[in-house]
């Protein structure tokens, strides 16, 4: 159990996850933080950050775990957007967003993940059961019910998504498509796996499917993404190439440029035109 920190204790350290992208998040960590006294924001993530977003970015676990053990000395509260187990076991509360992800795509630990949480936002959900578990360790009590406005209002983006646009990017040779998100992903799992069959499991795929994914754009690229050594005391390793690194950097920072993009075009389309009606 944590206990409401005091000037010489650590600051409470918020973990907020979810069923996959898109489920909002990013809001619901800047909105604790509106309303933590002496807050801060951190986010682990595996793409590259997005320009002149987000400043505490992290890529890795080691790099956002000093940061919150260095800002747990200075802050009252600290809010981390990441899944990893290893935050989630230090964490004071466990916020889950039990959302419908982006393109569908739900995190094979999502269920795991539920049934860790202290704080649940989604269906079923309740002010009264936040309540709750907020009493125990959070105080005062009008600290409490501001957490529980930020967890209202994240619960009601969830339940009433709006209308909106999505994008997919890939990469052709000829009329052949040769690079995507799925290849994308496992270039990201290659990077930190630094082998081809664990990146395989992390994204869910057979080995033979993401070889194929792989021979499929260096055949028809012309260049290798990945090199592998194998044997060694440490078995076989599968790195990114220069190629390879420099493709997945483009690919990303494409991909959040076109999305950029159609949002903004569809709100001018679609919402422009809403005004239109509704001023005549």
């Amino acid at each position: 159990m944590g206990v409401v920190p005091t000037r010489k204790s650590k600051g409470m350290l918020w973990v907020v996850c979810g069923t996959g992208r898109s489920v909002g998040k990013t809001s619901l960590c800047q909105q604790l933080c509106r309303v933590l006294p002496s807050s801060i924001y951190a986010k682990l993530g595996h793409h590259p950050p997005k320009t002149g977003k987000q400043q505490n970015y992290f890529r890795s676990e080691q790099d956002v775990i000093a940061f919150v053990e260095k800002h747990q000395q200075t802050h009252r509260h600290v809010v981390v957007e990441a899944h990893t187990e290893t935050l989630r076991r230090r964490a004071h509360f466990v916020v889950f967003l039990d959302g419908i992800p982006l393109n569908g795509n739900r995190r094979k630990d999502a269920s795991e993940l539920r049934a860790q949480a202290d704080l649940r936002v989604g269906p079923n959900a309740s002010v009264r059961k936040w309540k709750g578990v907020l009493r125990k360790r959070l105080s005062p009590h009008a600290l409490r019910e501001a957490v529980c406005d930020a967890l209202a209002e994240s619960q009601r983006h969830l339940l009433t998504p709006q209308l909106g646009v999505r994008s997919k990017l890939f990469f052709v040779a000829g009329d052949r498509h040769v690079f995507g998100s799925g290849l994308a992903s496992l270039l990201e799992s290659i990077d930190r796996c630094q082998r081809l069959a664990n990146a395989a499991r992390e994204d869910g795929i057979s080995y033979r499917r993401a070889w194929n994914l792989l021979r499929n754009a260096e055949t028809h690229t012309g260049r290798p993404l990945v090199t592998c050594r194998t044997g060694g005391a440490g078995g076989g390793q599968t790195r990114l190439s220069a190629h390879g690194r420099n493709m997945l950097a483009v690919y990303r920072r494409l991909s959040n440029e076109v999305a950029a993009y159609a949002d903004r075009r569809f709100k001018l389309h679609f919402h422009g035109k809403e005004k239109k009606h509704a001023a005549r």
